[in-house]
């Protein structure tokens, strides 16, 4: 998601600012990226609906550092929540 430069900079804000304080601003980031995708049925700019994406991405490599989570864990769930998905998709079409 991150490179590597970035992800070190997520790390440095995370001994900063401390664990609690950034998983109160991950659900206000969350929270943001909704707001801003609610905002496009109405016209929003697709730009802020980026923006909060981008925060979201920052938030979530502090969440990973926090418990130990590597990409190749949450690629691995991801590649079976798509295929469970994609499955359903399919069961529904041929329905």
């Amino acid at each position: 998601m991150l490179s590597k430069e970035n992800r070190e900079k997520c790390r440095k804000l995370l001994d900063h600012y401390g664990a609690l304080p950034q998983l109160h601003m991950q659900i206000e980031e969350c929270g943001e990226l909704i707001v801003a995708i609610c905002k496009l049925f109405r016209g929003g700019p697709v730009a802020d609906v980026k923006s909060e994406m981008a925060d979201v991405y920052v938030m979530l490599e502090q969440l990973c550092e926090m418990y130990g989570i590597s990409q190749e864990e949450i690629d691995e769930i991801a590649t079976s929540k798509l295929d469970r998905a994609f499955k359903r998709a399919q069961d529904e079409k041929s329905k």
